[in-house]
């Protein structure tokens, strides 16, 4: 479920943090 895309406006923190509420909701 996770794509190798990462965000080229500079906001990794914000993508990553979604990923872990992601990857929480999803457990």
């Amino acid at each position: 479920m996770f794509t190798c895309t990462w965000p080229s406006n500079g906001n990794v923190v914000i993508y990553m943090i979604a990923l872990f509420v992601y990857g929480l909701l999803s457990f």
